[in-house]
């Protein structure tokens, strides 16, 4: 949902994709199966999306195929991420990593999230996070675009 001047009410939410900037992600943990993931990734663009759509269309049939095109994906736009390995650190973004170590329902979903063909879920922490910021901004703190442009960077 975004207001009057096309701002966004979840953090880093634009209709473009400019250079240099990330937006955040989430994906809601489930039960027995993964934990919640929070992670900061590149959108692919129109140009990226368009390849993604022909090569995913001559390879659908192939998994093996596909599951190194979606890692290689992921490793390419994910920044940032909290998934950890069983010893405690954090995975490395790294193409052979995730095709190794990542549960497959997580690769595909990262994959829809990146592509834009579904939304992120709703991370409960953007909630803190959009208040904090509308208390700076009634107590005069920021303004709207200064709040904007922090969500976009960060």
């Amino acid at each position: 949902m975004s207001d009057s001047n096309g701002h966004s009410s979840v953090p880093g939410v634009f209709a473009t994709i400019d250079d240099g900037y990330t937006e955040k992600g989430f994906i809601a943990g489930v039960p027995r199966l993964h934990p919640d993931i929070r992670f900061d990734f590149r959108r692919m663009t129109a140009e990226e999306h368009r390849k993604f759509s022909r090569n995913f269309r001559m390879i659908q049939d192939d998994r093996a195929a596909y599951y190194d095109f979606a890692a290689e994906i992921v490793a390419d736009h994910v920044q940032a991420w909290n998934v950890m390995a069983r010893k405690g650190e954090l995975l490395p973004i790294v193409k052979a990593v995730i095709m190794k170590k990542l549960k497959p329902e997580i690769i595909e979903r990262l994959l829809e999230i990146i592509s834009g063909l579904k939304p992120s879920d709703h991370d409960p922490e953007w909630d803190k996070a959009v208040d904090s910021d509308e208390i700076e901004m009634s107590a005069g703190e920021k303004t709207p675009d200064q709040v904007d442009g922090e969500r976009v960077k960060n």
